[in-house]
């Protein structure tokens, strides 16, 4: 059964959109993010035009027939849009103090598995 799943909200204090997307069904995605060409979704990020924003888009899709969603795939899909959010923002990376980028991370991440919880998916571990 397809499905497609969407939360969108503001990305605190570094203003934009955070959307995350969680689907099967690459037609419907095509209408969010009309340049995508995969055969079908697996785990994505990109930097898009949400509405008039700057848009953070995270796409995951748990019923991809080549490889299961594992709770490293969102990892690394949240340090993605974190990356573009700083980049966006003029954030420098500072590794003695990486509070920024791991704030970011943390808030993106917990954004992520709050949509899962509410539709029922769960990662691999």
């Amino acid at each position: 059964m397809k499905y497609l799943h969407l939360k969108e909200l503001e990305v605190p204090l570094y203003r934009g959109k955070l959307v995350i997307i969680l689907t099967n069904d690459k037609e419907q995605l095509q209408k969010y993010i009309p340049d995508f060409e995969d055969k079908e979704p697996y785990a994505h990020t990109w930097l898009v035009n949400w509405k008039g924003k700057q848009g953070f888009v995270i796409v995951l899709n748990f019923d991809n027939s080549f490889r299961k969603i594992h709770n490293g795939t969102i990892t690394h899909e949240a340090i993605h849009a974190t990356h573009f959010i700083a980049q966006e923002r003029g954030l420098e990376a500072d590794f003695l103090n990486d509070e920024p980028i791991t704030y970011l991370a943390e808030f993106i991440t917990d954004q992520v598995y709050k949509l899962m919880k509410k539709h029922r998916f769960e990662a691999v571990s």
